[in-house]
């Protein structure tokens, strides 16, 4: 099986002043929703793509801060190197 590590990416965009970072994993072709990670305070959310999509754009425009978005999606959380995803989003 093919592994994959974001954190190094992460770090990489960080560094650049990428503020905002939407991931497209193994588990996207499977389920659907796409994360979303902001970079000040590195927490993450994980919804559909259209959602995802939405809230970049009222950050960009103003209309939406990050702890509003972070507020009403669902919180991705990855805790001890294992990914609690699924229990965040009910499954």
């Amino acid at each position: 099986m093919f592994k994959s590590t974001i954190g190094p990416r992460y770090a990489r965009n960080d560094e650049l002043g990428t503020p905002l970072v939407i991931t497209i994993d193994f588990d996207t072709a499977k389920d659907g929703p796409v994360t979303l990670r902001e970079r000040d305070s590195t927490s993450q959310v994980r919804a559909a793509e259209d959602e995802v999509v939405q809230a970049v754009k009222n950050m960009v425009v103003g209309t939406e801060t990050w702890e509003q978005v972070a507020g009403r999606l669902l919180a991705f959380v990855v805790s001890g190197g294992v990914d609690t995803r699924k229990e965040c989003l009910g499954g």
